[in-house]
């Protein structure tokens, strides 16, 4: 969780300039908010158009669960930042037959920097990099581009692990509470998570892991979440050969394309919150970008 350490390393310039107070710590989290909605809806107009953009970016902007971050110092920041900016990465190399070496290298550059940020990060960083590779966006010729800039962003990782008896990987894949990976979709979890944490994580509650409430305003924003994923979902269910027609892509519809990105870019983001089998719902908030949108 590195982005913890980078919002510290923002308010100390904050703190020198201002003094050492609540209102430079927190507006360094609000600079950071700002600049997350703009670069949410260059997403949006890279993968949709300029008035789904801003449609996304009103409901992005809104969401209960995203709320209490725009104003609280958490370490999420950072995470915050590279979802859009890694998916407007995959948005310019996926529209083009041939991608730039320095694009791609820019691509595995983030991907390693949001990693080392936090691992949140990594189920959303793995599925655009599968998709960009089934849709045959990185050849053979390029791809050492996009490797160099991922082991160069994750090369603080990588150093610590070495030098730590892989303290680091063994926590995230072993010994984090819930058993790590090894809990991964474990069935006796959906109930608790879908019924119970659900309602708790689209409502207005400010505790990070844990929700005591389940306020009659999450109910709301969870079944619209619940609705819009429906929406992108469904002409895949009418048409199930269009799924492969997305993974290739080589559907037609271009909005329909983007929605099945969504909607896989959502189901990684659920990867990091199953895996815990306490519940960590805040684990989620990767999710409401690609919900949102």
């Amino acid at each position: 969780n590195a982005g913890a350490a980078w919002e510290a390393y923002l308010a100390s310039v904050a703190f020198a300039l201002f003094g050492v107070g609540v209102v430079p710590l927190k507006g360094c989290i609000v600079v950071l908010s700002l600049l997350c909605l703009f670069l949410f809806y260059r997403m949006g107009c890279a993968l949709y158009d300029r008035r789904t953009a801003v449609f996304a970016t009103v409901a992005f902007a809104l969401t209960p669960s995203l709320l209490k971050w725009h104003f609280q110092v958490r370490g999420y920041s950072w995470y915050f930042l590279s979802v859009p900016l890694l998916t407007l990465l995959f948005a310019s190399i996926e529209s083009t037959s041939v991608p730039k070496r320095g694009t791609l290298l820019l691509f595995g550059l983030v991907s390693g920097l949001s990693i080392w940020c936090l691992e949140l990060a990594a189920p959303p960083v793995v599925a655009l990099w599968l998709l960009l590779i089934l849709r045959r966006r990185i050849s053979l010729s390029i791809a050492p581009a996009g490797l160099i800039g991922f082991l160069l962003g994750y090369a603080p990782v990588i150093v610590f692990n070495l030098t730590n008896r892989f303290s680091n990987w063994r926590y995230v894949a072993i010994e984090a509470p819930g058993g790590g990976f090894s809990a991964l979709l474990q069935l006796s979890n959906w109930r608790r998570i879908f019924l119970d944490e659900m309602p708790k994580f689209f409502g207005p509650d400010t505790v990070l892991w844990y929700y005591g409430e389940e306020p009659a305003v999450g109910y709301v924003f969870y079944a619209i979440a619940f609705f819009a994923l429906g929406v992108g979902i469904w002409p895949f269910v009418k048409s199930p050969g269009k799924i492969l027609r997305a993974l290739r892509g080589d559907l037609a519809d271009a909005r329909q394309r983007s929605d099945f990105d969504m909607v896989v870019l959502t189901a990684a983001s659920f990867v990091p919150y199953m895996s815990q089998a306490p519940g960590v719902p805040s684990y989620l908030f990767g999710a409401c970008f690609f919900l949102s949108m």
